[in-house]
């Protein structure tokens, strides 16, 4: 074997371990960031062709999330429990656990404006979210998962950070 072949074949390999470390999550983040903006979009339009795909991957990346990641997912999730309630709590009911400590996040990484100026959309927000929490039925098997959330968010206010 030549020296270039075995240079090849090394980085070759080392290129192949890099990919197979890269784990799923990684991935799904990549993929948020990229996209956020287009994610946004699709969202607000209520296409069942995508809503479906985007709901499941950000069930993933908040099952998985830290701090910062929780802070960068919730908004779209809180988008898609406005606009499609029954899908995406559909997925977070899946982790009752979870559920209750992105309830208990949902302060810091749903309701503080950082940045100055967004505490009117924040707002908002938490005010369509119990809207959309209290149209699902009585009946739903859901119910008790927007009833935690609907009651939480009428504990919270929008915190501004200067």
């Amino acid at each position: 074997m030549t020296k270039k072949s075995l240079m090849a074949l090394v980085l070759l390999v080392t290129s192949l371990q890099v990919f197979a470390t890269t784990t799923v999550n990684d991935i799904n983040l990549n993929w948020l960031n990229r996209n956020y903006f287009e994610l946004k979009q699709d969202i607000k339009s209520s296409n069942f062709k995508t809503i479906v795909p985007i709901a499941n991957t950000l069930g993933l990346i908040w099952l998985k999330r830290d701090g910062a990641t929780a802070g960068e997912v919730s908004p779209l999730i809180a988008s898609l429990l406005i606009k499609q309630p029954n899908i995406m709590l559909s997925i977070l009911s899946q982790y009752p656990e979870e559920y209750q400590k992105w309830l208990e996040e949902l302060q810091s990484s749903l309701l503080t404006d950082f940045s100055g100026g967004e505490e009117e959309a924040l707002e908002e927000t938490r005010l369509e979210l119990i809207q959309s929490m209290e149209m699902i039925n009585e009946a739903h098997s859901l119910k008790p998962f927007a009833d935690q959330l609907a009651n939480k968010l009428k504990l919270l206010s929008v915190r501004v950070i200067d």
